[in-house]
């Protein structure tokens, strides 16, 4: 994965600069720049069910969960406002 984000990368700054306007083409870069942080998070996950003795499922979940977590919260909106305290005017 870490090699396809490369070769996305170079493709993007070679091939695709004479052919996407200037915010496209930092659109792209971002997407790319993703895409290796991803890649490279995979590797450190892959590292530490290698060195411990976790389970992959309960890393692999934790990781599922973190990376889902702002894109269902970008989908459900931020959390209600909670209205407040009620003061107990019978102690006043």
């Amino acid at each position: 994965m870490a090699a396809l984000g490369v070769i996305m990368g170079a493709f993007g700054a070679h091939g695709l600069e004479s052919q996407l306007s200037a915010d496209r083409l930092e659109i792209y870069k971002t997407a790319v720049d993703y895409h290796l942080y991803h890649a490279l998070g995979l590797i450190v996950l892959g590292t530490v069910i290698k060195v411990t003795a976790v389970s992959r499922t309960h890393v692999t979940g934790r990781h599922l969960l973190l990376t889902l977590s702002p894109l269902l919260r970008g989908l459900i909106g931020p959390p209600p406002e909670r209205p407040p305290p009620v003061r107990n005017q019978a102690a006043a």
